[in-house]
């Protein structure tokens, strides 16, 4: 078991990115670069262990750092998760 444990802006950008906004809307919003945006992404891709934006959705989910059934997506409060990977 792994423990992953996300910044306060890394949910952020999990949230956005579960809501289906694009890098540079992201980066508009949360002021910082869309390079900036996209490495963030990158990196917890990595942590994750996943290749792509919807699986790390999809994991966010399910180890509850989104809230399920809710749209838009709703961070769930928790900053760190324990995940089988």
């Amino acid at each position: 078991m792994t423990r992953v444990r996300c910044t306060p802006g890394e949910l952020r950008i999990i949230g956005a990115l579960a809501a289906g906004k694009t890098y540079e809307v992201v980066a508009r919003e949360l002021h910082l670069a869309p390079s900036t945006v996209r490495f963030h992404a990158a990196q917890l891709q990595r942590r994750f262990k996943v290749s792509n934006n919807a699986a790390l959705i999809a994991l966010a989910v399910i180890s509850g750092l989104l809230a399920p059934g809710e749209w838009p997506p709703v961070l769930s409060g928790r900053a760190e998760v324990d995940l089988l990977i």
